[in-house]
């Protein structure tokens, strides 16, 4: 039915066929013909046929109203045997009730002929249409016509996959962005527990002096290094205190960064191939 729309749908394209006789002129041709011409409307004379004769032939088959057309477009006999398909057809407006009846006489008259030893040359449309074969631009027109129809909707498809892999390829480099941070501060942690190491071991050797000097030094030294043990105390805590929480935070970033990627890479999550189907119309992606 699709096919048939758009052969209707071309032959509309075509120029119309200027009717310039009317059916009794065309009757008054036929009958002065068939007074002057002995061998009128025979078919061993098939392919010599006036425009007069093709529609007598139309008129005994009761198609009467389509003389018009035929005479004023001049269909001799060579054109009705050989080139008349059902494309020309619609463009004649014969309706497609006729068309097949009209197709199927124009057969039997070229059998006809061809028993009386009259050569019939098909064109290629003609045979084409006989067999079923359907010509190499035809079917790109056809390909053509559905992928326009289509197009708009698999431009938008496509569209929505760029904008996801970039999301994802966006994502993915913000976690390693943050990996590589966090892989910096962990080495950096690792210095300064070092550091803080070091800091406990002089604690120690300070904890030792501040002993001694409580059982044989001045009352100043003892207060001096007071301040010292408070200064190293504090100093340790605020710095182990400081890193610890700058890497658990990003540690935190980091999980939810890979959280987010494996929830884009799943059917539980929103994946490219759900935005595909969602264009599609079978479903809606989910929608942050």
């Amino acid at each position: 039915e699709e096919e048939e729309e758009e052969e209707e749908k071309e032959a509309e394209k075509d120029e119309p066929i200027e009717i310039r006789y009317s059916k009794e002129q065309i009757e008054q041709e036929i009958r002065k013909e068939m007074d002057e011409n002995m061998s009128f409307g025979m078919a061993s004379n098939v392919l010599m046929w006036t425009p007069a004769e093709t529609c007598n032939w139309l008129k005994n088959l009761q198609f009467t109203p389509y003389m018009t057309v035929f005479y004023s477009a001049q269909i001799f006999g060579d054109v009705l045997t050989q080139d008349i398909g059902s494309r020309m057809l619609k463009k004649f407006k014969v309706t497609s009730m006729h068309i097949p009846k009209l197709l199927r006489n124009i057969h039997d008259l070229r059998k006809q002929a061809e028993d009386q030893g009259v050569e019939i040359s098909l064109s290629e449309e003609v045979k084409n249409e006989i067999n079923g074969v359907v010509p190499e631009q035809k079917k790109k027109q056809k390909k053509e016509k559905k992928g326009g129809k289509g197009g708009k909707k698999l431009a938008e498809v496509e569209k929505l996959l760029s904008e996801e892999r970039e999301r994802l390829d966006e994502l993915q480099r913000d976690v390693k962005d943050k990996e590589d941070l966090i892989n910096e501060y962990e080495e950096k942690y690792e210095e300064e527990n070092k550091l803080r190491i070091g800091y406990e071991l002089e604690l120690e050797q300070v904890k030792d002096q501040y002993d001694d000097l409580m059982q044989k030094g001045s009352k100043q030294q003892i207060e001096h290094l007071q301040n010292l043990v408070s200064s190293i105390e504090e100093s340790k805590i605020r710095t182990v205190r400081d890193l610890n929480d700058q890497l658990h935070n990003l540690r935190v970033g980091c999980r939810l960064m890979q959280k987010e990627i494996a929830y884009l890479k799943t059917k539980v999550g929103f994946h490219p191939i759900d935005s595909l189907v969602g264009v599609l119309g079978y479903s809606q992606p989910p929608k942050y």
